[in-house]
C-alpha cells in the first residue's frame, strides 16, 4: 500500500462520524492443532482457531493413513518412512499473515493422530505438485490450491518457517482477545445501569417532515434531520445516516463510493466494511475481515519480517 493510498484512506476515515455496523466475533476453535518445538526443543501444542484453517478436504479424504514420523527426504516413488502418495484431496490449508500479505501452509491429518495437522515435508510437496498419475479432477483441485493457497515452500522468495510465523501471529491475536475480554469485564457493571451511548444526530433540534430524506425519500423512515453543512438540502433520516457513516450526500459525495484500504491487509473495502478498531491502538482503520480475526494495524504489528 503506497503512502498516497494510505493518506486517501485516512482522509475518508477522519470524516466518518458514525461507527461501522456492529460485528460479533468469537474465538472459535477448529478442533485441530499443530505441534511445534519451543526454545528447549520440547513439543508445544498450538490450537488452531477456525479462521486459521482456510481449506478443509472432504470428510472421506480428510484423514490419511500414514505414520506419525516425518519423511526425511526420500525420493519418489517410495518412502522408507512409510509415507504414502499425498494427493490434492488430502490437503489441509492453514493461513497466517506476513506483513500485510496472507501466507499459507499445507498440512495433512493422519489416522494415528486425527486431531493433529502435520506439515507436508518438502520432498513430498515437490512430488505432489508434479501431478504425476493424478486424475483430471485431482489436477483441477491442485491448480486451485496453487492459484489461491500456494504453500510458502513453493515460493522461491519466501524461506520463512511457516509454523514459527503462525505461532507468533496467533500469540499476538490471543493478546487482542485477552484485552477485549478484560475491557468487557471492566465495562460490565456500568452497562447494567447506563444505556449504550450513541452518536448524536446532526442538528437534532431542526427536524424536517418524514419523506424529506434525500437518499431514500421514505415516508415511513421517521423524521429527517438537517445537515450543519448544507441545511435542508442534505436532510437525511437516521437509517441512511447510519449506512453512509455520517457522510453528507452533497458535500461528501466524492467519498461515498471510495474504497478504503485496510491498515492491516491493505485490501480496499467499502464503507460498510471499514473503520473497525485495531486490536492494539484502537484506531478505526481495519476492515471487517481483519477485525473478525483479532488483527492489528500494520503500525502496531510486532511481527514485521524484513522491516
Amino acid at each position: 500500500m503506497s503512502d498516497s493510498d494510505e493518506d486517501d484512506g485516512q482522509s475518508v476515515l477522519d470524516k466518518l462520524t458514525v461507527p461501522p455496523p456492529a460485528l460479533r466475533r468469537a474465538w472459535t476453535l477448529s478442533g485441530k492443532h499443530i505441534v511445534v518445538r519451543d526454545a528447549q526443543h520440547k513439543p508445544l501444542t498450538i490450537e488452531l482457531p477456525a479462521f486459521a484453517v482456510r481449506f478443509r478436504p472432504d470428510p472421506e479424504n480428510a484423514v490419511l493413513h500414514a505414520p506419525t514420523t516425518m519423511c526425511l527426504g526420500c525420493a519418489e516413488p517410495g518412502c522408507c518412512h512409510g509415507w504414502p502418495r499425498i494427493r490434492p484431496q488430502n490437503i489441509w490449508v492453514v493461513t497466517t499473515r506476513s506483513n500485510m500479505q496472507p501466507v499459507y501452509g499445507w498440512f495433512v491429518c493422519v489416522d494415528a493422530r486425527p486431531n493433529t495437522l502435520m506439515r507436508i515435508p518438502a520432498t513430498r510437496m515437490i512430488a505432489l505438485v508434479q501431478a504425476v498419475g493424478f486424475t483430471a479432477h485431482e489436477r483441477l483441485l491442485l491448480q486451485r490450491l496453487m492459484a489461491q493457497y500456494r504453500d510458502v515452500t513453493l515460493l522461491d522468495e519466501d524461506e520463512r518457517d511457516f509454523e514459527v510465523l503462525l505461532e507468533l501471529r496467533l500469540d499476538q491475536q490471543r493478546e487482542v482477545l485477552r484485552a477485549e475480554k478484560q475491557a468487557r469485564k471492566r465495562k460490565r457493571p456500568a452497562t447494567r445501569s447506563t444505556p449504550e451511548a450513541t452518536t448524536p444526530l446532526p442538528r437534532e433540534d431542526e427536524t424536517c417532515k418524514p419523506g424529506a430524506c434525500v437518499v431514500c425519500f421514505g415516508d415511513d423512515a421517521g423524521p429527517c434531520y438537517t445537515r450543519t453543512c448544507c441545511g435542508n438540502a442534505g436532510a437525511i433520516c437516521a437509517t441512511c445516516r447510519s449506512q453512509l457513516r455520517g457522510l453528507c450526500v452533497l458535500c461528501d459525495r466524492e467519498y461515498l463510493n471510495q474504497r478504503i484500504p485496510c491498515a492491516c491487509c491493505g485490501v480496499r473495502v467499502g464503507l460498510a466494511h471499514s473503520g473497525y478498531a485495531c486490536g492494539s491502538c484502537g484506531a478505526q482503520s481495519l476492515c471487517s475481515a481483519c477485525y473478525h480475526e483479532y488483527e492489528c494495524c500494520f503500525g502496531c504489528d510486532l511481527i514485521k519480517l524484513g522491516h
